[in-house]
């Protein structure tokens, strides 16, 4: 295959400027591309991640004390009980806030009393026996908590009674016991929420935490506790069957709202709308840069066409004189594709359909003999050779000679029409 790498060096010596603008336009683009397809695929990668939690079929409803005749504790078994006995509802379990949100709460771990140095940081939870199964998480060792280990809420002031028990995700334990011997052993924590030490009774395969965006998103810790936070407010889990979750959530929201008027229901979610509304930074920059990067790609194909179409258009004169001497479409293209790195260089100037064919090859004629005639110092036998090149750089031709004697015919005839141009060329110049 020939590809002329000479004369194309040679072009693109003489006009150089062109060609090291656009090479620098498509670096530019590649450096933005890759790194913008990375971050990009970080983004989906984090938010496409398995949570370990039935999202699709949970709602949470927040509900907050608004008075002092307000019990918390005992408003909370009443919302259970009537949560349990929904029709349509698989498990409800209070618990201090719920995963997927980015807000919640964050305790030291560690395997030494008072050992802050070596602790590691994990969510915290207090629930209740049936989160487990409101969750939908599932055990990979173990147990989970049992009605009679659940405490009350922790109060405001006064001690804190520790919980004898803890259950951990299988990260955390892996993190604490990396010998893969977690189970029954004990664990200490920074806040004193936990017995010193707590046991480990059980251990979940795989939950997300609140906090999406840490690199420890999936260090969990549970305790056997009524929630109550610095105010009287709890969340509650509602799991539904699978395609029941929007008509459970209107009819528990509607009863709710209206059965205990010392308190109010703050709001009522699904999970899978917590959970996007948690990723909405990351969808966002992720459908920026692409934006970003199609605009860059967008721009440089069209400095590339440019450049490529002003090279090819300016050179009509070379391009029809190479076609009028034997050179074939395939050298003509070949030659651009080489010298511009473009697939598009050649295929914007394609043959025109039959009838602008021959139009254009009579109008190249006579531009060609009216520049001729106005200038007395050019070669008179320029013309043909002229509006042969002009000619065949619009419309290849197929060549022959006819005639005889001094003066022979070239028959310069568009393909696929019927009429020809006929020039009167010396015999001495044919070619």
């Amino acid at each position: 295959m020939r590809l002329h790498v000479r004369p194309i060096l040679s072009a693109m010596l003489r006009n150089w400027t062109g060609p090291v603008l656009v090479a620098a336009q498509i670096s530019i683009t590649l450096a933005v591309l890759i790194n913008a397809v990375y971050i990009v695929k970080q983004r989906v990668d984090r938010i496409g991640r398995p949570t370990g939690i039935d999202v699709e079929n949970i709602f949470v409803i927040r509900s907050v004390g608004v008075n002092d005749k307000y019990a918390h504790e005992a408003a909370m078994r009443a919302d259970l009980a009537y949560l349990r006995g929904v029709t349509g509802v698989v498990a409800a379990a209070p618990i201090s806030s719920p995963p997927l949100t980015g807000r919640g709460d964050r305790i030291g771990v560690m395997l030494k009393f008072d050992d802050h140095a070596h602790g590691i940081v994990t969510h915290y939870y207090e629930v209740d026996d049936q989160a487990l199964a409101a969750l939908g998480v599932r055990l990979a060792a173990g147990r989970f908590f049992q009605a009679n280990e659940v405490l009350p809420p922790r109060r405001t002031s006064g001690d804190v009674i520790g919980a004898p028990v803890a259950v951990i995700t299988q990260a955390l334990a892996n993190d604490l016991y990396p010998d893969g011997h977690a189970l029954g052993k004990p664990i200490y924590d920074s806040f004193g929420f936990l017995t010193a030490p707590a046991t480990i009774v059980g251990i979940i395969e795989h939950m997300h935490g609140s906090r999406v965006s840490w690199d420890k998103f999936d260090r969990i810790l549970m305790a056997p506790r009524l929630p109550f936070p610095d105010e009287p407010a709890v969340n509650y889990l509602v799991r539904t069957r699978p395609g029941q979750r929007d008509v459970v959530l209107r009819a528990v929201d509607e009863h709710m709202q209206n059965s205990n008027p010392d308190r109010m229901i703050e709001w009522t979610r699904t999970l899978e709308y917590l959970k996007n509304l948690s990723y909405v930074a990351d969808r966002n920059m992720a459908i920026f840069l692409v934006a970003i990067t199609l605009m860059l790609i967008a721009i440089t194909c069209i400095g590339i066409y440019g450049l490529a179409t002003f090279n090819v258009s300016r050179r009509a004169r070379q391009i029809g004189t190479r076609r009028a001497l034997g050179a074939q479409r395939e050298d003509i293209v070949r030659y651009f594709l080489v010298e511009k790195a473009d697939n598009d260089s050649w295929s914007d100037h394609r043959l025109r359909t039959r009838s602008s064919e021959r139009l254009l090859a009579f109008h190249s004629l006579w531009l060609t003999a009216a520049g001729s005639l106005l200038s007395r110092r050019r070669d008179p036998d320029a013309l043909d050779r002229r509006a042969t090149g002009r000619m065949a750089a619009r419309a290849p031709c197929r060549r022959g000679v006819t005639g005889s004697g001094d003066t022979q015919r070239l028959r310069a005839v568009p393909p696929s029409t019927e009429g020809f141009v006929t020039l009167n060329l010396p015999k001495q110049q044919q070619g």
